[in-house]
């Protein structure tokens, strides 16, 4: 009894002297307040080594790997995985790429973030989301981030705009800031062109005075807010026709009476002298 006890009384000196402990043949270490498994010098706080995996709850439920170099992707990874379903539900989370889906190359859903090294063709501070189909490299749907330019594209590789989409957008409502709103058609000095210059300019061009070609907006693509302020604009200047037609009109009928009256008065006049 007396000499166990002096062989665990020297065991607590080594430990507490040396801020050492291990386990034999369990892979677990403890070194100055650093837990390491798989490793017996940890470097951290809690270090695993070589380890593929711990689980937490019941088996083969909610695995964790941890790993660096030689795996699937060959790099630095954290995966969560359920694996009972084969890789079913996991998440990948290696160097700057976190990826929701089965593996790096059959994505579900992705989020990366890019540097480009300066070789080949790699762009520079990107942050990418995609969806895909499951069978492969192509991304379906994409979302971009291009911090470098402040350009957020859907659906494009190099969104060249603040706000690019390639598709059709649907929202319920969008407002626009406006300035240069053509009430200007109704100020007194406007110079609004005759409908005979109206109809050479369209004979000339082929379009409305104001806007641009086909081919222009084909190539260039179309304004909203500069076409909207145009067709005001065109609005504008019909109602001016009109109420200058309309003058016209009412001119017109003063002259029809006025004369229609002095037509009355003569027919009168000529029946009294028969």
């Amino acid at each position: 009894m007396k000499h166990t006890l002096l062989i665990v009384f020297c065991l607590l000196i080594s430990f507490y002297s040396k801020g050492q402990f291990g386990i034999p043949g369990s892979g677990i270490s403890y070194s100055m307040d650093m837990i390491g498994i798989g490793l017996s010098n940890p470097q951290s706080h809690f270090h695993v080594s070589n380890g593929p995996y711990f689980t937490h709850g019941l088996p083969a439920n909610a695995l964790i790997w941890i790993g660096g170099g030689n795996d699937l992707f060959d790099k630095q990874y954290i995966n969560f995985r359920n694996p009972s379903k084969s890789d079913a539900n996991a998440m990948y989370w290696w160097s700057s790429d976190i990826i929701f889906g089965r593996n790096k190359n059959k994505t579900n859903w992705s989020f990366k973030e890019t540097h480009g090294d300066g070789l080949g063709s790699a762009i520079k501070d990107i942050i990418a989301a995609y969806i895909t189909d499951g069978g492969g490299y192509s991304h379906l749907q994409k979302v971009i981030i291009a911090p470098n330019g402040g350009n957020v594209g859907v659906g494009i590789e190099n969104p060249t705009h603040k706000f690019e989409v390639n598709g059709i957008v649907r929202a319920k409502e969008i407002k626009v800031e406006a300035t240069n709103w053509p009430d200007y058609v109704f100020e007194r000095d406007y110079e609004l062109m005759s409908l005979d210059e109206v109809k050479s300019f369209i004979d000339q061009k082929g379009h409305l005075p104001g806007f641009k070609s086909e081919k222009e907006y084909s190539e260039e693509g179309v304004n909203l807010l500069e076409l909207n302020q145009k067709l005001l604009e065109k609005v504008e200047e019909i109602t001016l026709y009109l109420l200058h037609q309309q003058k016209a009109i009412e001119a017109q009928s003063q002259l029809i009476e006025k004369q229609q009256r002095e037509l009355d008065f003569l027919l009168a006049k000529k029946a009294t002298i028969y």
